[in-house]
Formats: structure tokens, C-alpha cells, sequence
């Protein structure tokens, strides 16, 4: 009985308490709501104090410790309390899933030229996606659709693939806005990468990143343009000095691979390596690599990795 009426009033159960950490998101905006309440609460002592009221002091001292308790409740509600979970717990934390909406998806280059948002309909169908069925075993799944904004969905069959940009950025943001206030667990993201925003590093600052791409625009100009060399090479060092794994995006030839290697990128991707392929088939791949590869294999996320 206790649970229940304990979850009607804070929404979730007691463990997700026990297991989070309370803490306020102060604000200079939240100091300064807790100074005019204190100057409020001021007045209305000194009001009750000073000025005669009909009535028992008995009853006035009632109001005033009513009144009190009111405002003392809007000054906790203004600090923002918040609950951080730093374990999953099961049914209880939340899982966002973010799919492509936009019109890059419509492209035919995956699995004998089919279209991208194929493998979207393939891989996250409702009733038979394996990743689905697996996260919701342990989260509570909120799937959206995005592309110059974020939109919750009930399913990939919402999907339209008409958006005219990509912006991950925006979509994240609006997604966290979206789940202010659930113990969110992890994002899973399902995008082509053409993201169309502009750049911004401050997305570095604001949400956790392990890797970064060097746009194709770049990889493919390095030939002829000293300007696109010097960018991907800033790019490089910077990541370095971050800790991100840095992989350049559309590799084509021998020569772009070479320059890559030289500017300190040891990550990419592209047709010089491999062209799309089904699901199926990347296992078999896998493994030529690794017999080709001699032992010489670096678990994936460790610093160097490629």
C-alpha cells in the first residue's frame, strides 16, 4: 500500500530512490525567487505581528505557519530538485530510441541497392526487432523520429523519410527536454550520419562523445586543396587532445588512405575499403580480416584502436 501511494506522488518507487542520488539544480534565478520568499515570509510575520487581526493568536499563528509551509514549498520546488540514478534499474530507467526521418534515408545503397530506411524498417520493426525485444526486457523504450526536430512515435511505421535536414544535435536536445525528469538510462541513435547543422563544438562539452568524423567534403578535396589538408589535421589533434577516436568518412582511394595515415588518422571508412553489405555477410568479412590481420587486433574503444 505505502509503494503505491509513494509512486502516485513521486512517480516512481522507493528503490529508484535509494538507488539515486538527491541533489538541487540551483540557478542564480533560483536565489533569487528564495530571497523574495524570505522577504515574504518577513512581511507576513511582521504583519501578523503588528497589525490587530479578529481572532485568537492561537488562529493567527495557525495562518501565519500555513502560509509559511506554502511559500517554503514554492522556494523547494524553484531549487529544482532532482533525482540522479547511477545504476540501471529494471522497468524503471529509460531508453530513447532515435531514428532518421529525413530524405537522405531514401537513398538506394544498402543490400543490392535497396534504400537506407530499409534496414531502419528491418532492424527496429516492433514485433520482431531483436535490439527492441532486448531493451525492453530491462528499460522502458521511447522511440522518436527526427530530423530537423525531435517527435515521439509510436513505431517505425510512423516514419515518413520526407525531412528536408539532419540535425542530431537539435534531436538530442530535444529528445533530453522531452525526458526532463526520467531516470534515463542511454540514447540509441540510428542515423546514415549526413547531418546538415551546423558545426558546433560546444555539443562536445554538453554530451558524452567517443568519436568523431571527418566529414567526406574533406576527405576528398585533401589532392587539390592545402586548405581541406589543414582542416583534417586540426580535426586530428584536437581529437587527440580530447580522447576521441577519430574516423574519416568517405575513403575512396589508396592516395586519401595514405594522407589519413600521415596526418595521424588511423580510423575510416569508405568504398576503398568495403561497400555496403547485409548484415549476414559482415561476419564472414569479419573474419578474413582477422586471419589477414595476423593477430594484430586492438579491442574496439581502446585508445589507438582502428
Amino acid at each position: 500500500m505505502f509503494e503505491k501511494v509513494f509512486q502516485a506522488l513521486f512517480s516512481y518507487r522507493p528503490v529508484v530512490f535509494q538507488q539515486g542520488d538527491f541533489r538541487f539544480d540551483l540557478t542564480t534565478a533560483s536565489f533569487v525567487a528564495a530571497g523574495i520568499a524570505a522577504l515574504i515570509m518577513g512581511a507576513a510575520i511582521f504583519t501578523y505581528r503588528t497589525v490587530g487581526v479578529n481572532g485568537r493568536p492561537r488562529d493567527r499563528v495557525v495562518l501565519t505557519a500555513l502560509r509559511m509551509v506554502a511559500l517554503a514549498l514554492v522556494v523547494f520546488c524553484l531549487f529544482r530538485p532532482t533525482l540522479i540514478v547511477k545504476a540501471a534499474i529494471p522497468q524503471q530507467n529509460v531508453v530513447a530510441v532515435l531514428m532518421d526521418d529525413s530524405r537522405s534515408m531514401q537513398i538506394g545503397d544498402w543490400d543490392n541497392n535497396q534504400p537506407r530506411a530499409e534496414f531502419l524498417r528491418q532492424q527496429l520493426a516492433a514485433n520482431t526487432s531483436p535490439l527492441l525485444k532486448s531493451l525492453s526486457e530491462r528499460f522502458l523504450v521511447r522511440t522518436f523520429r527526427f530530423s530537423s526536430t525531435a517527435a515521439r512515435v509510436n513505431s517505425v511505421k510512423d516514419l515518413s523519410f520526407g525531412g528536408s535536414q539532419t540535425k542530431i544535435g537539435a534531436a538530442l536536445d530535444g529528445v533530453r527536454e522531452e525526458l526532463a525528469g526520467l531516470p534515463v538510462a542511454g540514447v540509441v541513435l540510428v542515423s546514415d550520419g549526413a547531418d546538415t547543422s551546423e558545426a558546433s563544438l560546444t555539443f562536445l562539452t554538453r554530451v558524452r562523445v567517443d568519436e568523431v568524423k571527418v566529414d567526406r567534403s574533406f576527405v576528398s578535396r585533401m589532392a587539390e586543396s592545402p586548405e581541406a589538408t589543414a582542416i583534417v589535421q586540426t580535426i586530428v589533434e584536437l581529437a587527440r587532445q580530447l580522447r576521441l577516436r577519430v574516423v574519416a568518412e568517405g575513403v575512396e582511394t589508396a592516395e586519401q588512405r595514405a594522407v589519413l595515415t600521415r596526418l595521424g588518422c588511423d580510423s575510416a571508412q569508405g568504398y576503398h575499403f568495403f561497400r555496403p553489405m547485409p548484415p549476414e555477410k559482415i561476419v564472414g568479412v569479419l573474419h578474413q580480416l582477422i586471419s589477414a590481420s595476423g593477430g594484430r587486433i586492438i579491442p574496439f574503444r581502446q585508445e589507438g584502436a582502428s
